[in-house]
């Protein structure tokens, strides 16, 4: 984010998301101790009315909005996409878990933290039954067979990794975003409104910049809090009701944490919206990107993905991009959100290992836009830093306006066939290993 992971900056974060969610709150304990210094008088000082009127209109909109507003988010089920099957159930597990560099600090964020001598087999049972059944342990329990699938996880887990999870329950409680209660975190009126300011202010610049809007309909013009002025325009409808976008003309070219981290969690995470779209609409194998649906023209056997179009492998790994797509992956070596080194040398080189030498040759890799999958590693750099400061990372502008040009001298590679010619349905002839793998 915006803030580095110093005190000071700290302190105005915390200081900032009081003020900006306790507005009403505020007011409120102004006028109580305003009265009790200098009674009638001291209340009916134009300033304190001023504050007081504030504080009045905070506290109605906590109480006839904000609060109604969490409850009716609340009553949302979640988003169930279609069960897998064992075999893709187990290629996913195993996917994951080759990705991940340490499996006991895997598990204890899982598991919000806790020590590991408070999670056990169940509590990891838990978490498993949401990740790969999309289960609630406490509603439905799991059969038998369900069980031992399972405890087969768990084993090759623990063997992967030499740890020893004891049998039974533990204190820990694991994360489960669609079981979970939806965490939603109040914001005052004047911070919508603030928000909306900027918002609309973009717009405008926007337009002086020669992008085109593309609108919702009209009738979902009070959906969208703060309101979008722009929308009372006449400007092109969006092919998608649900969603509008700004598109450029042609002619365009060119544990107390850190104060980050409290910025994120409120400023984003537990925003209405946001706290209620990951809890409630997001499925997580649903949204992950693997290397190998960046470069469709490595894909093969021994990379584990095959991009061959069946039902089985799109289930799990989805299509990917077509041949000949570039992609970049921007990424802040120091992105509070992920594990930014561990990302950047799965990208770079496909292990999540990774080494000071490494971190040296992503800084100095100079992008050219012509690779498949290419990385950007903004070294010192959080989650976002790179475009939400007043001038953006100028290499960044620079990977979009190459993007966007037709005359940057890209020739497209690979295969047109889906998946190349090594893709498990394309081979003539399949070897042994092959057909094993297509009949997992």
């Amino acid at each position: 984010m915006i803030v580095q992971k110093t005190w000071p900056q700290y302190i105005a974060v915390r200081v900032l998301i009081v003020m900006m969610r306790d507005l009403g709150l505020l007011g409120l304990t102004y006028f109580y101790a305003i009265f009790a210094l200098g009674g009638v008088k001291a209340i009916a000082h134009p300033v304190s009315i001023f504050i007081e009127v504030i504080a009045a209109i905070e506290v109605l909109f906590y109480l006839f909005f904000f609060l109604p507003y969490r409850w009716y988010l609340q009553t949302y089920k979640p988003y169930r996409p279609p069960p897998m099957s064992r075999s893709q159930r187990a290629r996913l597990f195993y996917k994951a878990l080759s990705l991940v560099p340490d499996g006991e600090d895997f598990v204890r964020k899982w598991m919000l933290n806790a020590h590991m001598e408070d999670i056990r087999r169940e509590n990891l049972k838990d978490w498993l039954l949401w990740a790969l059944f999309e289960h609630d342990n406490t509603t439905n329990r799991p059969t038998k067979e369900i069980n031992a699938e399972l405890d087969q996880y768990i084993d090759d887990a623990e063997e992967k990794f030499g740890i020893k999870l004891r049998s039974g329950r533990g204190k820990a409680e694991a994360l489960r975003l669609s079981f979970d209660p939806v965490i939603i975190q109040h914001r005052s009126l004047f911070y919508y409104m603030v928000i909306g300011i900027f918002d609309n202010l973009m717009a405008l610049y926007l337009l002086t910049q020669g992008y085109h809007y593309y609108k919702q309909p009209f009738s979902t013009f009070f959906k969208v809090f703060p309101v979008r002025l722009v929308n009372l325009l006449p400007f092109t409808h969006s092919a998608a009701d649900e969603m509008s976008y700004w598109e450029p003309t042609p002619s365009i070219r060119g544990r107390t944490g850190h104060g980050n981290e409290w910025e994120i969690w409120w400023a984003s995470a537990t925003d209405a919206g946001t706290a209620y779209t990951l809890a409630r609409r997001l499925c997580w194998r649903e949204s992950l990107m693997w290397r190998e649906m960046l470069t469709p023209s490595l894909r093969n056997v021994e990379a584990g993905y095959y991009a061959s179009g069946s039902p089985e492998e799109t289930a799990v790994f989805g299509n990917g991009v077509q041949v000949g797509m570039r992609s970049t992956v921007i990424l802040g070596g120091e992105d509070c959100v992920t594990a930014p080194k561990s990302v950047a040398s799965y990208v770079y080189s496909g292990d999540v290992r990774w080494s000071p030498d490494d971190i040296e040759i992503w800084k100095r890799y100079e992008w050219t836009g012509k690779q498949e999958l290419e990385l950007m590693f903004l070294d010192g750099k959080d989650h976002g830093q790179g475009i939400m400061v007043p001038f953006p990372h100028k290499p960044i502008q620079n990977v979009i306006e190459t993007y966007c040009r037709r005359d940057d001298g890209f020739e497209p590679f690979g295969d047109k066939f889906i998946g190349g010619p090594e893709s498990i349905y394309g081979m003539p002839q399949q070897t042994q290993e092959v057909v094993e793998l297509k009949n997992m």
